[in-house]
C-alpha cells in the first residue's frame, strides 16, 4: 500500500482506535464500580449520553469523521459482566446504532460491518446515484484489533485498560457538585486523560449516576459521558459473525473503492477535485 493510501485511512483509523479505548474505559468503569458495590457483582446495564468536543485549534480529521457520521452527540447503551462487555453507540435522534463494540476473553472486537452500512446509508442519502455503485458488505461483521492492524498495515495498538485498584481519588474543581472523582494513579494534575465521577448520593442506591471525561490529545478530542449504571443480571454472548484473517485485505479494497467513488461524485458535484478527509 502506498504512503498516500495509508494516510487516506488515517481518520477512520483514529476513530476506531478512539472507540476501542472508550470500550476499554467503560469496561474498566464497570470493574471499578463492581469492586466497590456488591450489588453489581452479577452484571450491569448502562445508558450514557455522550458528546465529542474538539480540543485542537483547528478540528482534526478524526473530529470531522464523527461530524460526517452525525455522531458528535448521542447515546452509549450496553451491558457489562465480570469478563465481558458490549456497547452500542447511537447518534443523537437515531434508533440504529452506528457502531457496536464487544470486549471479552482478552480481546476487543468492533462491528465494522455495522459501521460500513451506516456510513454507506448516509452517503446514499447525500448522493442518490452513488447508492447503486456502492459495494455490498459481504464479510464477517466483527473485526479484531489484530485484523484492524492488518487493515491499516500497522502493529496492533495495546489496550489501554486499568484496574479498579489503579484509580485513586482526584481533586477536580470543575467537576459536578456532589460527585467524587477518580483518575489513574499518577495522572496529570492539570489535564488528566481520564476522569471518572460518581454521584455520592447514588453510592448506596440504584442506579448509580456517573460522569466520565476522556481526553485524546493526539486527535484533539474530548469525550464527555454522563448517565446511569444499573445493577442487572446479564448474559453477553460472544459475536458469531467474525471476519476471517484474510478478509482484512478485502476490506481495505472495499473501503478504498468506496473512497474513490465518493471522491469522484464530490468532484462532479463541486466541479473541481476535492480531497476526501473524513471517510
Amino acid at each position: 500500500m502506498s504512503k498516500k493510501s495509508v494516510r487516506s485511512f488515517g481518520p477512520l483509523r483514529a476513530v476506531l482506535l478512539i472507540l476501542l479505548v472508550l470500550a476499554v474505559v467503560l469496561l474498566g468503569l464497570y470493574g471499578f464500580l463492581r469492586y466497590r458495590m456488591n450489588r453489581l457483582a452479577e452484571g450491569a446495564a448502562f445508558r450514557l449520553e455522550y458528546t465529542v468536543q474538539s480540543t485542537a485549534d483547528t478540528p482534526t480529521s478524526a473530529y470531522n469523521t464523527f461530524q460526517t457520521m452525525k455522531g458528535l452527540t448521542g447515546t452509549v447503551e450496553g451491558q457489562s459482566q465480570t469478563d465481558r462487555f458490549t456497547a452500542r453507540l447511537y447518534a443523537q435522534g437515531q434508533t440504529e446504532a452506528f457502531l457496536e463494540v464487544y470486549s471479552g476473553q482478552g480481546e476487543t472486537l468492533v462491528n465494522i460491518g455495522r459501521l460500513y452500512r451506516y456510513y454507506v446509508a448516509g452517503l446514499a442519502q447525500e448522493y442518490p446515484l452513488l447508492a447503486s455503485l456502492i459495494p455490498d458488505w459481504g464479510l464477517g461483521d466483527y473485526i479484531s484489533q489484530q485484523q484492524l492492524a492488518r487493515f491499516f498495515d500497522q502493529e496492533a495498538a495495546p489496550q489501554a485498560g486499568f484496574t479498579a485498584q489503579e484509580l485513586v481519588p482526584f481533586s477536580y474543581d470543575a467537576g459536578r457538585s456532589g460527585y467524587l472523582y477518580f483518575a489513574p494513579e499518577g495522572a496529570d494534575e492539570e489535564n488528566p486523560s481520564l476522569l471518572i465521577g460518581i454521584s455520592a448520593a447514588s453510592l448506596f442506591s440504584d442506579p448509580v449516576e456517573v460522569h466520565v471525561l476522556l481526553n485524546d490529545a493526539a486527535d484533539g478530542l474530548r469525550f464527555e459521558l454522563s448517565g446511569t449504571v444499573t445493577a442487572q443480571e446479564v448474559s453477553i454472548p460472544a459475536p458469531t459473525s467474525r471476519m476471517a484473517d484474510e478478509d482484512a485485505d478485502a476490506l481495505r479494497a472495499v473501503w478504498q473503492a468506496l473512497r474513490d467513488l465518493l471522491a469522484f461524485f464530490r468532484d462532479q458535484t463541486a466541479g473541481a477535485p476535492v480531497e476526501t478527509q473524513a471517510a
